[in-house]
């Protein structure tokens, strides 16, 4: 079996924390780390940083730009310090590989439910003319039974609106709910050509039969996203988090059907 001195160790930190080593090589350096105390505590600290990365990742928003930032930096970084060498440089630009493509995920992520999120503001929110609660037009079949489906999952709530309309260059179906002083949105809009989201995010709070939802807050509005063959379909409101998952997971299973309607 091939024997590492401690130096020569150093450059597979990386790949080892990584998982990228197999064979021999791996049961060698599997061996360096039981003998090594040192070489041990700095695996594990290598395996401990890009595991909180990797978390911090999928649960913070990553501002945009930020991947054009980290690489301005790393083709900057030409002097002869101690992140140059092989083993480090190799760790920092997988850092950099796993921000990007995270940062990359929510930002669309985040422009898909801000669709949603906007047409609540505007309608529901902004909209003085008519008042609020004035427009209640008849919806197709498809559509208006989303209505009961929704108010069941919605105690003491009362159907406020229903409405076609158009903010920034979308049709939407806009349903609004009320209870008091509070408010829940549940809006379907076309797809644009092109649109779609990443199936295998872990951003995804549910599947379906392989329909995920996705869950974002922003201030005080909790907005959940379906993504369907043909649609969008969100949940805003200002109730929590919870409620908006169960009027989802009510609609999740009828709105896909209305896209073949």
């Amino acid at each position: 079996m091939q024997q590492f001195n401690c130096e020569e160790f150093k450059d597979l930190l990386s790949p080892f924390a990584d998982g990228e080593l197999a064979g021999a090589q791996l049961d060698a350096v599997s061996t360096h780390l039981e003998l090594c105390t040192a070489c041990r505590a700095q695996s594990q600290q290598l395996t401990n940083l890009k595991l909180r990365l990797r978390t911090a990742v999928n649960s913070q928003p990553v501002a945009l730009g930020l991947d054009s930032r980290i690489r301005a930096r790393l083709r900057d970084a030409q002097q002869p310090r101690w992140w140059t060498r092989p083993a480090v440089a190799s760790s920092f630009a997988a850092i950099a590989i796993i921000v990007t493509a995270g940062g990359w995920m929510q930002y669309q992520i985040a422009g898909v439910l801000a669709i949603g999120r906007g047409d609540h503001v505007h309608c529901t929110l902004e909209r003085t003319k008519p008042p609020i609660g004035a427009m209640n037009r008849p919806l197709p079949k498809h559509h208006a039974e989303i209505v009961p489906v929704a108010q069941a999952a919605l105690p003491g709530f009362q159907l406020l609106e229903s409405h076609f309309c158009r903010f920034r260059g979308r049709v939407f179906t806009h349903i609004v709910f009320a209870k008091e002083d509070k408010r829940l949105s549940v809006i379907v809009t076309a797809k644009k050509q092109g649109e779609s989201l990443p199936k295998a995010t872990l951003l995804a709070k549910m599947r379906a039969s392989g329909v995920p939802v996705y869950q974002n807050t922003s201030g005080t509005l909790h907005t959940a996203a379906l993504e369907t063959a043909g649609s969008w379909a969100y949940v805003v409101s200002d109730l929590d988090e919870h409620t908006n998952l169960q009027v989802m997971a009510k609609l999740r299973d009828i709105i896909p059907q209305a896209d073949r309607e």
